[in-house]
């Protein structure tokens, strides 16, 4: 059942990304808060993978101190960015109530799974730090946190794909960006220049896709992002 649910989530971002590439309205201002919004929940990803243990020993540190699940709530603030940069309310609605469908299935499962690894240890976690959304006063203190300290030699940075992907998620908002400004435009100028770019980041999105494939690394469980 996990397998399936990992892989439930993982078309979403494409649908996104489809349906904005196709039917996108993207402004000035939509695009600079949807870039935001994507590099904040890029960075938090990169974060996240640096504190991460991946079921070898419960992860505590870093942003887990705030939330049990960094990666899904970066993974909500890219795919918000990616809707406020498309600027479609019609898109944006079953986009978040899929979304949040499929993200609760995932969540519950990957917590029980943790569960069973980590017994008290996981249960005295989640009574301390939310399961989302960080909240005043529910955090751990530095001296709370038990298990190794995030780091950026961490495995999961110095050998996963991590920084690559980090690269492609920035290069959506700028996607979209060309594939609205050669649909929308009527000067024949600005209309090829709208298609070049398009097609340039569409390219390097797909090679950069391609370069982190070669170098990821076995599923070791449930705190896979």
């Amino acid at each position: 059942m996990l397998s399936k649910l990992k892989f439930s989530r993982g078309p979403l971002r494409w649908w996104i990304m489809a349906a904005g590439l196709l039917l996108g309205h993207v402004t000035f201002a939509g695009f600079g808060v949807g870039t935001l919004l994507i590099i904040l929940g890029a960075m938090l990803h990169v974060w996240s993978k640096a504190a991460l243990w991946q079921n070898r020993q419960l992860s505590t540190d870093g942003p887990y101190r705030f939330t049990r699940n960094p990666f899904y709530l970066a993974n909500l603030l890219i795919d918000g960015g990616l809707l406020v940069v498309i600027g479609r309310w019609e898109i944006a609605v079953p986009a978040l109530s899929a979304w949040i469908w499929v993200y609760h299935r995932t969540i519950a499962a990957e917590e029980a799974t943790l569960r069973s690894l980590f017994g008290e240890a996981f249960d005295a976690y989640c009574r301390r730090v939310p399961r989302f959304l960080p909240w005043p006063g529910r955090l751990l203190s530095r001296d709370e946190v038990a298990g190794p300290r995030w780091t950026w030699s961490n495995p999961n940075l110095a050998t996963g794909k991590e920084w690559t992907r980090a690269c492609r998620v920035l290069m959506c908002p700028w996607l979209l960006l060309a594939a609205a400004m050669a649909r929308q435009s009527t000067g024949f100028a600005f209309t090829t220049f709208g298609l070049g770019l398009a097609v340039s980041m569409a390219c390097v999105w797909f090679v950069a896709g391609t370069l982190a494939s070669p170098r990821k690394r076995p599923r070791l469980g449930a705190e896979s992002p």
